[in-house]
């Protein structure tokens, strides 16, 4: 390009795969595109969008392990710190748990570890309380 022109891109619109806590959009240039006053490299910059919102989700068997916004646990009003979901409907084969999830962070299970799912003994719907310091005030 010669100096003192401004240089063009004409390809296809600059991508980047979304990861397991955000999408991308392609938002510009960096540096922004100016007249040719010498060698300069340009790299293409994104927007991320958070997957989901920071708090704790019910996750299981019956959610494939995998959480979305209806997923998400409330603060129970009537007991401070504790969260709680209503009207989950679980049958006894499943097995489930809570997990703390921000974006961009490693996500906390309670209870930790593997083989400790909870579970339910009827298949019904229930109201899960939680409490991430184990005790209710």
């Amino acid at each position: 390009v010669a100096e003192g022109t401004t240089p063009e891109y004409n390809g296809a619109t600059p991508v980047k795969d979304e990861d397991d806590y955000y999408t991308y959009t392609f938002a510009g240039w960096s540096p922004e595109i100016a007249a040719v006053t010498g060698d300069v490299e340009y790299t293409a910059t994104f927007d991320a969008t958070a997957k989901f919102e920071e708090g704790y989700y019910l996750v299981g068997t019956f959610n494939n392990w995998t959480f979305t916004a209806s997923d998400k646990l409330a603060a129970n009003p009537a007991t401070e710190g504790e969260y709680m979901i209503t009207q989950v409907p679980l049958t006894s084969t499943d097995g489930f748990k809570v997990v703390y999830a921000k974006p961009g962070e490693d996500f906390v299970w309670y209870p930790d570890g593997v083989d400790n799912n909870i579970s339910v003994e009827n298949n019904d719907k229930y109201n899960i309380y939680f409490n991430p310091d184990g005790v209710a005030d």
